[in-house]
């Protein structure tokens, strides 16, 4: 029983250490499971245009993307920060974002261009959204001047941000390859969501010459005119949310 209760004893010490030297926190942006994809498109449906000789008669990325959850700040006032011989000015006009929740604390983030940046020093705002003249870092509440404290408000938001833990999606183009005897060349390619080329995924394509419209997958091209310098075309159909094609 003696060394149950000295086992007790030591484990409450563990958790109470633990809990002591370590700072529990949610990062922001914070990751959510919800993903999407944004199309990149060099082209306008119904609309006309000319590409020469290595040039796309369509191109499109699809780029993928998973939402995230983040807290836009907005300061009523701008104020002025000095921090260990830094000093840090916050524009009231601007937008800034929460970048971690400390226990009841929200970490602002002075950095606004860039919402994943990492950086030592955050603004802090208590549970009730007052800002405190105190600056975190690396786990500890420095002592910090403030010009001001101003009336701070925060607004929790969702947003796509682009997936850099996807590299599966492929995207497609379509080139001119010119105009002979055979007839209209043109050549298709499948390259990742890194811009690398995958040469397996090349395939040359010919046309009647004097066809008017073409199809391929899910695209319908109006072709007006074609020589072996250029050809004169409108895409009047795609489709390319059924066309993706994933790296197996």
């Amino acid at each position: 029983m003696r060394y149950i209760v000295y086992l007790f004893i030591l484990t409450s010490f563990i958790l109470l250490f633990n809990a002591c030297s370590t700072y529990p926190y949610v990062e922001y942006p914070k990751r959510l499971s919800k993903k999407s994809f944004q199309e990149e498109k060099n082209y306008t449906l119904n609309e006309k245009g000319v590409a020469f000789v290595g040039q796309p008669l369509f191109r499109l990325k699809n780029k993928p993307l998973i939402q995230h959850e983040i807290v836009q700040v907005n300061f009523k006032e701008n104020l002025e920060v000095k921090v260990r011989g830094r000093k840090y000015f916050i524009d009231s006009s601007e937008e800034y974002y929460v970048g971690a929740l400390l226990d009841s604390y929200s970490l602002i983030r002075f950095d606004m261009e860039n919402t994943l940046s990492y950086q030592d020093d955050f603004l802090v705002v208590d549970g009730s959204n007052n800002l405190i003249a105190k600056i975190w870092n690396n786990g500890k509440m420095l002592d910090a001047t403030f010009s001001a404290l101003p009336e701070v408000t925060l607004t929790p938001k969702k947003l796509f941000l682009p997936d850099k833990y996807n590299k599966n999606t492929l995207n497609i183009e379509l080139l001119y390859n010119g105009k002979n005897n055979d007839g209209i060349k043109l050549l298709y390619r499948e390259y990742t969501s890194d811009d690398f080329a995958r040469p397996a995924f090349y395939q040359n394509l010919i046309y009647d010459a004097d066809e008017n419209e073409i199809r391929f997958k899910n695209f319908l091209i109006q072709i007006h005119s074609a020589n072996n310098q250029e050809i004169i075309f409108t895409i009047l159909r795609d489709n390319f949310k059924q066309d993706s094609v994933l790296i197996k």
